[in-house]
Order: C-alpha cells, then sequence, then structure tokens
C-alpha cells in the first residue's frame, strides 16, 4: 500500500451528533476501496470516554482504515450565537489547519452525510491554487440569496470541503475567519458564511455529486439547478440520485424523525431496519436529544435572568447617581432664583 495514497478525512461531533457521526463514517468505511488507506480523524467536543470507544470500534470494520478520536477544548464560546440545529463543535472547523498541523490537506465532512462512493476521488482533486474546494449551496443560493447578501458570485455549503491546509497556515486563515465570525452582521449561520467571506474566490466549485443537499435540491426545478452547476438536466438528475456525498441537511433527520427523506438507506448504514423496534429506538433517541435541549435551554434562561438582575441593579445604581446630580443642579437653579427675588 503506498502511504503517499493515504486519505485524510475529519469529523467533528460533540454528544448529541455523536449517533449520525458513526453512522456517516460506517457509509465512508464501507464504499472506500481497498488500495488506499483511510484515516478518519473525529475531533470530539466533550465527548464522554464511551463515546469515544464506540467511534474508534469503527476501525474493525476495514483493515485499511484508521479511526481516531482527539479531544480538543472548544474556546469559541465568546462568538458562538444559539443556532436552532447547529452547536458552536462547529466553530473547531476554523482550527482545523492548527489541529492537524502535519497535514496538507484534509477532506472535512459533516455528521448528517452519507458516503455513498469512494471518498477518495474527493481527495484526489488538484487544489494547489486554493483555499479549498466546496459545492454552491443550491437551497441557500436559491431561497435565500446568500451569494447576493454577502457579493459574491457563488455561495458553498461548508458541511463538506476539501481543504488546502498548508495554505491556510501560510496566510492564517484560521484567524482572519475567527475576526470575520466576530463582525458578521447577518449570524444566519454558525460557520458559513464566514468561510464564504473569507475563502470568496479562492475556492475551487465542485460539482453536485460531491454535497448533495437532497431533500431541498430534489424539490426544485431541475433545468434551475442544473444552470447553477453548468450541466444538463440529465446529468443533474443523475448526480442528485447517485451523488457521492449524500447531505441529510433539511430539519427532519433520519436519527430522530421518521418521515426524513432517505431514512431507510440511513437505516441501512446504522444496521437497523425501520421496524417498531427501530421507531421506538428513535423516538427514544429524539426525547433525550430534547432533554438535553431543555436543560441547555434552562442554564441559558439562569444565565438570562442572572445578566437581566445584573442591568436592573446597574440601571438603579445610575438612576441614583443621576438624581442626585439633578437634584443638586434643580437646588442651585432654585437659591439663585431665591436671591434674585430678595
Amino acid at each position: 500500500m503506498n502511504e503517499k495514497k493515504t486519505i485524510e478525512i475529519a469529523y467533528i461531533t460533540d454528544s448529541i451528533y455523536v449517533l449520525p457521526t458513526r453512522v456517516s463514517i460506517t457509509s465512508l468505511i464501507k464504499n472506500s476501496g481497498e488500495d488506499r488507506k483511510y484515516n478518519i480523524h473525529v475531533v470530539g467536543d466533550g465527548l464522554k470516554e464511551d463515546e469515544i470507544k464506540e467511534l474508534e470500534e469503527l476501525s474493525s470494520l476495514k483493515n485499511n482504515v484508521h479511526v481516531d478520536v482527539l479531544k480538543v477544548e472548544n474556546n469559541y464560546g465568546d462568538i458562538y450565537k444559539e443556532h436552532q440545529h447547529v452547536s458552536k463543535a462547529a466553530l473547531l472547523k476554523f482550527s482545523l489547519a492548527d489541529i492537524f498541523n502535519s497535514l496538507n490537506r484534509i477532506i472535512y465532512l459533516d455528521g448528517d452525510t452519507l458516503i455513498l462512493g469512494d471518498i477518495a476521488e474527493l481527495f484526489d482533486i488538484d487544489i494547489t491554487d486554493y483555499y479549498g474546494a466546496a459545492v454552491s449551496d443550491v437551497p441557500t443560493i436559491m431561497d435565500q440569496k446568500s451569494n447576493d447578501r454577502i457579493g459574491h458570485k457563488n455561495y458553498f455549503n461548508s458541511g463538506v470541503m476539501l481543504l488546502n491546509l498548508s495554505k491556510w497556515r501560510a496566510d492564517e486563515v484560521s484567524v482572519m475567519l475567527i475576526n470575520e465570525k466576530k463582525k458578521e452582521k447577518w449570524r444566519l449561520f454558525v460557520d458559513q458564511d464566514a468561510f464564504n467571506t473569507v475563502l470568496g474566490e479562492h475556492v475551487k466549485y465542485l460539482p453536485l455529486k460531491y454535497n448533495c443537499i437532497y431533500g431541498e435540491t430534489i424539490n426544485k426545478p431541475i433545468e434551475q439547478v442544473a444552470g447553477l452547476f453548468h450541466m444538463t438536466a440529465e446529468e443533474t438528475g443523475k448526480q442528485i440520485e447517485n451523488p457521492v456525498v449524500l447531505h441529510l441537511a433539511d430539519k427532519k433527520k433520519p436519527w430522530n424523525n421518521i418521515g426524513a427523506d432517505k431514512i431507510e438507506l440511513w437505516m441501512k448504514y446504522y444496521g437497523k431496519e425501520l421496524d417498531r423496534d427501530t421507531i421506538v429506538l428513535i423516538r427514544s433517541y429524539t426525547r433525550t436529544q430534547e432533554k438535553a435541549m431543555r436543560d441547555e435551554l434552562d442554564t441559558l434562561r439562569t444565565a438570562i435572568n442572572d445578566l437581566s438582575n445584573r442591568i436592573d441593579n446597574l440601571s438603579n445604581t445610575v438612576a441614583y447617581y443621576r438624581d442626585r446630580t439633578l437634584y443638586g443642579v434643580l437646588a442651585k437653579i432654585r437659591r439663585e432664583l431665591f436671591k434674585r427675588w430678595i
């Protein structure tokens, strides 16, 4: 086996996304080739030991695959703004060049993906003169006009990226991403606007098959999607139905909603049939996640109430001194008026 041909892949997950990340990795391994080595790195944000174990045990699925978990500290809490579907773990994408400081390139994958072809063909794309390669975000461009919003010709989805880490380090891209996140004004996405603004025209745009956001793409007029990717309608249809990377980026996810797109396919890699027991399992998992979210919201509400009380106390203090100052001024005016009338 040629070590120079090793494929490097990165995922980022916290405890909430361990299950879908495990399924995505399983699909990647099962559809990987036999003549390359695949190093799958999972950047773990606050993972428990049993969660780390279940991810690393995936190494046993194939001899030419190695899965390792890197426990990192997430210091992006001060620039993370609460998002309905994405946790602050996503901001660790900004640090990939530093986390993997010995690598020149890496594929980044979101945990809500299924890898249905050999990911090696994505890794081999030439990005020598680019910060990375990615795929146009169909729903964001067509529905939200995000490219126009940030003043760019195109706009990519940051859930699947081939990254030129050596160029990132040379140009200090991580610093630029953090600075952009601090000042961004729209706050619609956790990391994606920053990536598009900073990487901008230094991104190579890839065919739809490398990041097909299925539910949001299949419902669009095929001619419009084809025009975005400069392909025929026929070829566009083929790439939608047979992508290398299927991105389940819709709000309904197969692991918590039995009405989600491609749930049967997802279950195949999860290793379960969509039967009564599995439906019970999904509902149980959903309740667990809802409880975790409720606990997080309760913590947030407590912090907000505490901050509100502090603000009220400060306002009362300011008002007190303000009123004393006004009282003194009024008293002085009265004295002056009194002198004039004597």
